[in-house]
C-alpha cells in the first residue's frame, strides 16, 4: 500500500490541513508540538477509527477522546492510498462513527463491495487492508519514539498472526480457519453409525437394496433369457435409426455450412456498413467546426507557454533571493545577540561605579565617627551612627562582588557563544562585540525584493487564470457546435472521399448476398459430429428394410417378457440405485480421506510456520544491525519476541536492556522491520515518528541509506523534530521533504 494524501477536515489541533506524498522516501519535519504525532494518529484513526481490538462490544482508546477538536463539532477526515494497483479514497466522521471507500477514479462509494464488509465494524477499513488488528498495525508499521519496543500485550497477536499466515500468490490463507472449516464439513458427513446424517443414510441404504436385490434374483432365470435376446435386437435397431438418423443429419449439415458462410459474410459487410456510415456521420458534424475559434486557441496556448515560462523564471529568481534573505536573518540574530551582550555589560560597568562610590562614602563617615567616638561626649548616638554606616558599607561590598560574578558569568558566555579568549579587562575595547549596522539595511532591501517578486509572481497566476478561462469557453463553443473536444480539430478530412466510395462498394455487395440466399431457415444449428465420417456411404434403402424386419422381432419378444415384467421388472432399477449408492460411498470415502490428509498437512505446514519464522527474523536482524553498525554480536529472539544478545566467547545471552538506549532502538527499529516483512511481505508503508532521536549520526546515515534502499519496493515516512536527518542526507539521497 502507499499513501498518496491526507485530507485532514478537522482533528486535533489541525483544520483543512492538506498533505500529498509524491515520493517514495518522505521527511515531515516540524517543531515540538508542530502536530507530527496528531499526523501519524490520523493515519491510524482512519483505519482503525481507535476501536480497541479483540473485544466483543464497541471501546475506544484514549486516542479518540485526545485527538476530537475542542472548537469544533466536526472529527473527520480522508485519506487516499493505491492498493494492489488501484486508487481508493477512505473517509471517516469520528463523531457519527461512519466511514466509507470511494473508488478514486470513478468517484462510485464501493464500501459494501467488499468482502466481510460489517457496517457495525469501524475498525473494516484497516484489517481488510493490512489484513491484522490495530495492535498488530501499531506495533510493526507505526515506529516511534514512545513505543519503539514492542508492547508485551501484542506479543501475543503478533506471535499468532505470523505463525497462523502464509502467503501464496498475493493470497492469505488463515491455517485456524481452514482447520475450522475442515472438521466441520467432516463432522457434518457423518460416519456409519450416524443413520441421520450423509454416510449413515447412504450405508444404511446400501444394506436394503442388497437384500431387496437378492430377493429378485430367484425369480428371474428365465426372464434374462427373453430380456437379453430383447435387448440384443433393441440394440441392433437402434444402432440401425441411429445411423440413419446421423446420415439425414449428415446431409442437413453440409446445407447449413454453407449458409453459415453466407451468413458470416452479411454480418461482417453491415457492421462495415454501420462502421463507415458513423465515421461519415463524425465528419459532417466536425465540418461544423469554427477555424477562427481554433485559431484563437492555438494563440491563447502560446501565450500561456510564455507566461508558464516568465513564472519558472521568477520562481528561480525568488529561490534565490529567499536564500540569501535566510542568510541575513541568521545574521540578524548574531548581531542582535552582540548588541544585548554588549548593553549588559555597559549597564553593569555603570551600576559597579555607583556602589563603588558608596563604599567610599560609607567608609569614610565610619572613620570620621570612628574619630568622634574618641573626642566627643555623645559616645551613644555615635556608635550608633558607626553602626549604620558600617551595615551600608558592608551591603555595598557584597553588591560589588555580586556584580562582579554576574560580569565574569556574562563574558564567560560570550567567550562561548563567539568562540574567543576575553577578560573583564579587554571585553569592552574588543570589537567583537561591535555590531554591523549595514546588515539591517541590507535585510530590509532583500525582503522588499522578495515582497516584488511575489507580487510580480501573482501577477502572472492571475494573467494565466484569465486565459485558460479564455481557452475553456471556446472550448465549450466548439464542443457546443461539434459534439468535439477542441484536440479533434486536426482530424484528416481528406478521408471522406474514400470512405464514402467504400460504403457504396459494401452496400452493392450486401444486395447481391440478400437477393441469392435464403438464410431464415437456419433455426437449430447442426455441429460437426465425429461419426459424420463413417456414414458418408451409407446405403439408405437397406437400412430402412432391415428396420422393419427387426421391429416384428421386437414386437415378439416383447410380448413373451412381459409375462415376466412385473416380478422382475424393478431389478434394473434397484441394481442402478444400488450402484449409484456404492458410488456415492466410495466418493465420500475418497472425501474423507482427503480431508484427513488436507487436515494433517495443513497441521504439519502450521508447525513448520510456527518453527521458520523465528529463524528467518534473526537472519534478518544480525544481517540489518550489521549493516548500521560496526558493533559485532549474536542475536536471539524469543516465542515473545523478547530480544537477546552476546558478544563474548563464552557465548553468554542478555537481555537488549543491558545496551546503550541508542543500540537497543536500533535492534528494536530492526525488529520492528523484520515482523513487517513476515506480516506484510514487505509491501505496506511504516511511518516512523521521531524513532532516531537516541541515534549517533553515523548509525543514522546508515539507517537512513538503507529505508531510503528498501523504499524502492514500499513507501517510508519519517517524522522528525530535527535537522539532522534532512542534513545528513543533503546531497547524498533524492527525498521529499515536508514541513509542517
Amino acid at each position: 500500500m502507499k499513501i498518496i494524501e491526507l485530507n485532514i477536515i478537522n482533528f486535533g489541533q489541525f483544520k483543512n490541513k492538506n498533505i500529498v506524498f509524491k515520493n517514495n522516501f518522505t521527511i515531515l519535519q516540524g517543531k515540538n508540538e508542530s502536530g507530527k504525532t496528531t499526523v501519524v494518529k490520523f493515519i491510524e484513526g482512519m483505519f482503525y477509527g481507535f476501536v480497541k481490538p479483540h473485544l466483543k462490544t464497541l471501546r475506544f482508546t484514549d486516542d479518540y477522546y485526545k485527538y476530537k477538536p475542542w472548537t469544533s463539532e466536526k472529527y473527520e477526515g480522508s485519506i487516499i492510498f493505491i492498493y494492489k494497483s488501484k486508487k481508493y479514497r477512505l473517509y471517516r466522521d469520528f463523531i457519527n462513527k461512519i466511514y466509507k471507500i470511494f473508488d478514486e477514479k470513478t468517484g462510485l462509494d464501493i464500501t459494501r463491495e467488499f468482502e466481510e464488509y460489517e457496517e457495525s465494524n469501524l475498525s473494516f477499513p484497516g484489517e481488510y487492508f493490512f489484513k491484522c488488528s490495530s495492535d498488530i498495525f501499531i506495533n510493526t508499521i507505526l515506529v516511534g519514539q514512545d513505543n519503539i519496543e514492542i508492547s508485551s500485550n501484542s506479543t501475543k497477536y503478533i506471535s499468532e498472526k505470523i505463525a497462523d499466515t502464509f502467503s501464496e500468490n498475493n493470497e492469505v490463507f488463515s491455517v485456524v480457519k481452514g482447520l475450522n472449516k475442515l472438521n466441520t464439513f467432516k463432522n457434518n458427513i457423518g460416519t456409519e453409525k450416524s443413520l441421520k446424517k450423509p454416510y449413515g443414510i447412504l450405508k444404511s441404504r446400501e444394506k436394503e437394496l442388497n437384500e431387496e436385490i437378492i430377493s429378485i434374483k430367484n425369480k428371474k432365470n428365465q426372464y434374462d433369457d427373453y430380456l437379453f435376446e430383447l435387448d440384443k435386437k433393441i440394440k441392433e435397431f437402434k444402432k440401425l435409426r441411429n445411423d440413419i438418423d446421423l446420415y439425414n443429419k449428415l446431409e442437413e449439415y453440409n446445407r447449413q455450412q454453407k449458409l453459415l458462410k453466407v451468413v458470416e459474410q452479411k454480418k461482417s459487410l453491415e457492421k462495415e456498413i454501420s462502421d463507415l456510415k458513423k465515421q461519415l456521420e463524425e465528419y459532417n458534424r466536425l465540418k461544423l467546426m469554427a477555424n477562427d475559434d481554433i485559431e484563437k486557441s492555438e494563440e491563447i496556448l502560446e501565450e500561456i507557454k510564455y507566461i508558464q515560462r516568465e513564472f519558472n523564471e521568477l520562481s528561480k529568481d525568488k529561490k534565490y533571493i529567499y536564500t540569501e534573505y535566510k542568510e541575513i536573518e541568521d545574521k540578524i540574530i548574531y548581531e542582535d545577540k552582540k548588541a544585548f551582550y554588549k548593553n549588559e555589560l555597559n549597564k553593569l560597568s555603570k551600576n559597579k561605579k555607583n556602589v563603588f562610590y558608596l563604599v567610599l562614602a560609607s567608609g569614610l563617615f565610619s572613620f570620621l565617627t570612628l574619630i568622634f567616638l574618641f573626642i566627643s561626649n555623645f559616645q551613644n548616638i555615635l556608635v550608633f551612627i558607626l553602626f549604620f554606616f558600617l551595615i551600608i558599607f558592608g551591603i555595598s561590598i557584597g553588591i560589588i562582588l555580586f556584580l562582579n560574578n554576574k560580569e565574569i558569568n556574562i563574558i564567560e558566555e560570550i567567550n562561548n557563544n563567539f568562540n574567543i579568549k576575553l577578560n573583564k579587562k579587554n571585553i569592552l575595547n574588543s570589537d567583537v562585540l561591535e555590531t554591523d549596522k549595514y546588515i539591517y539595511e541590507k535585510f530590509e532591501k532583500i525582503k522588499k525584493e522578495l515582497d516584488e517578486k511575489d507580487r510580480d509572481i501573482e501577477i502572472l497566476l492571475n494573467d494565466e487564470d484569465f486565459k485558460n478561462e479564455e481557452l475553456k469557453e471556446i472550448s465549450i463553443r466548439i464542443r457546443n457546435k461539434t459534439g468535439f473536444d477542441l484536440s479533434n480539430h486536426l482530424k484528416n478530412r481528406n478521408t471522406f472521399i474514400e470512405l464514402e466510395k467504400d460504403l457504396n462498394n459494401k452496400i452493392k455487395e450486401l444486395g447481391t448476398i440478400n437477393n441469392n440466399y435464403d438464410t431464415r431457415s437456419l433455426n437449430n444449428i447442426i455441429k460437426y459430429e465425429k461419426g459424420f465420417e463413417n456414414i458418408k456411404h451409407f446405403n439408405l434403402n437397406n437400412a430402412k428394410s432391415n428396420s422393419d424386419f427387426l421391429i416384428k422381432e421386437i414386437a415378439s419378444l416383447e410380448e413373451k417378457k412381459n409375462f415376466l415384467e412385473n416380478d422382475v421388472k424393478r431389478l434394473p432399477e434397484l441394481i442402478e440405485e444400488l450402484s449409484q449408492t456404492e458410488d456415492e460411498i466410495r466418493q465420500t470415502n475418497d472425501y474423507l480421506k482427503s480431508l484427513d490428509i488436507a487436515i494433517k498437512e495443513i497441521e504439519k505446514a502450521h508447525n513448520e510456520i510456527k518453527t521458520n519464522y523465528l529463524p528467518r527474523m534473526v537472519s534478518f536482524l544480525k544481517n540489518y544491525f550489521d549493516l548500521i553498525s560496526d558493533y559485532n554480536m549474536t542475536i536471539k529472539i524469543d516465542e515473545d519476541l523478547n530480544i537477546n544478545f552476546s558478544n563474548d566467547k563464552i557465548g553468554e545471552f542478555k537481555d537488549v536492556n543491558s545496551l546503550s538506549r541508542g543500540t537497543m532502538d536500533q535492534l528494536y527499529l530492526g525488529l520492528r522491520i523484520a515482523l513487517s516483512n513476515e506480516i506484510f511481505n514487505e509491501e505496506e508503508f511504516i511511518i516512523f515518528d521521531d524513532a532516531f532521536n537516541n541515534f549517533d549520526d553515523y548509525r543514522l546515515l546508515k539507517t537512513l541509506k538503507y529505508l531510503k534502499n528498501i523504499s524502492e519496493n514500499r513507501q517510508i515516512i519519517i517524522f522528525t523534530c530535527q535537522e539532522r536527518e534532512k542534513n545528513l542526507l543533503n546531497n547524498l539521497l533524492e527525498k521529499e521533504v515536508i514541513y509542517l
